[in-house]
């Protein structure tokens, strides 16, 4: 932001020292070319004698500075306010480069043919700096929204795209509208398109998808979810806002009997999903969350209870509530279902994605038994 001002002011600063020395300019060539047309009827006729006359060059000189005493400047907004020619005196005759040379030091240099001598002047003016000031600063206000909105000139890097682009058949509109996104959001368009999994998805819902988010580097992760969800919903929208708008959260809806893993809704086969949910009610109830397997050759009788309670509260199957109440809660039971959960979440999340949302363990050194307890943080999981 700095940086941009700096530039503005530097380019004011600019135009407001061109704009003085361009009008200076041209009141010494309109000064000029007056001159040049009104030569002849300046002085007498008489006079052009072709040497030098004193009284004709006093005239001359004379009639000069009174013509070029005070110039009024007409102008729509005019920014020297006064100017005049002062210092008006003769010289020999100037050669065109050096008149040239001296008009770009703001002297008026008029030849005089017939006489073989030239009178110079320096010109003095007034600015005018409101307006001045004013008419640059809104011409400058012009040029730099002009230049903000006029499309930025291809890199190489953006020129090795769209010829990339080209090669894949891309329309010229898809990658007029390409070159509209910010440079993150381009590599994610051409990291989607050459996804293996996702190169069904239509380029224009690519593009409209990807400009909906704030430009952030392409994730291999990110990826992996979009790719994920775009094969269970077929739909770009949801499977954009699944990979960018979720987060890696584990929620339970407990009425509809389903988990909703970083935006992806799974159905658990119903015993499976109440052992998960314990587990995860465990986690945050609990200041690690760790359930210690109970012993191979007995059950336990107490965590029994606390499934019991959590299936009847919601409406589990009865089966199971009967098999808990009458064996108790067994080592062999436990080990089952972690292993349905985990072969029912890797279905669809696969393994890779799935990691992250089932059960790390530990071996107790007392006990020698194993702890287990959902790997995912206790803040990141949520009952609804």
């Amino acid at each position: 932001m700095i940086r941009h001002f700096t530039l503005f002011v530097a380019l004011w600063a600019v135009s407001c020292f061109l704009t003085v020395a361009w009008s200076k300019w041209g009141i010494l060539s309109s000064i000029d070319q007056q001159y040049q047309q009104a030569y002849t009827s300046v002085t007498p006729s008489k006079i052009y004698s072709g040497g030098v006359n004193n009284d004709a060059v006093s005239f001359m000189l004379n009639k000069i500075r009174l013509e070029l005493d005070t110039l009024q400047i007409d102008s729509l907004v005019p920014v020297l306010r006064e100017c005049r020619i002062t210092n008006i005196s003769v010289e020999p005759e100037v050669t065109f480069y050096s008149r040239l040379f001296r008009r770009l030091q703001w002297e008026l240099v008029l030849n005089d043919p017939h006489h073989h001598l030239s009178y110079a002047g320096a010109a003095e003016c007034q600015i005018n700096w409101l307006n001045l000031l004013g008419s640059q600063f809104v011409l400058c206000l012009l040029i730099a929204v002009t230049l903000y909105y006029l499309p930025h000139p291809l890199t190489r890097q953006e020129t090795a795209l769209i010829a990339q682009y080209q090669a894949l058949n891309w329309s010229r509109a898809d990658i007029d509208a390409l070159q509209q996104l910010q440079p993150d959001q381009q590599q994610w368009v051409q990291a989607i398109a050459n996804h293996p999994k996702l190169s069904a998805m239509p380029l224009k819902a690519i593009i409209s998808n990807i400009a909906g988010h704030n430009p952030c580097p392409v994730s291999i992760q990110k990826l992996k979810w979009l790719a994920l969800a775009y094969k269970c919903t077929e739909n770009p929208q949801q499977s954009f806002a699944v990979a960018f708008d979720h987060y890696a959260t584990l929620a339970f809806d407990i009425p509809r009997r389903v988990v909703v893993i970083h935006g992806i809704t799974i159905k658990l086969t119903p015993t499976p999903y109440f052992y998960y949910l314990w587990y995860a009610l465990k986690r945050q109830n609990t200041e690690t969350g760790w359930v210690l397997n109970p012993l191979t050759t007995k059950a336990d009788h107490l965590l029994a209870e606390q499934l019991i309670a959590l299936m009847e509260q919601h409406g589990g199957h009865a089966k199971a509530i009967n098999d808990l109440r009458r064996n108790g809660l067994m080592a062999k039971k436990l080990d089952q279902n972690r292993n349905k959960i985990k072969e029912e979440i890797t279905a669809v999340l696969g393994e890779d994605l799935a990691s992250a949302f089932l059960f790390e363990s530990r071996r107790d050194g007392a006990s020698l038994r194993y702890d287990y307890r959902i790997a995912l943080s206790s803040k990141k999981i949520e009952t609804l």
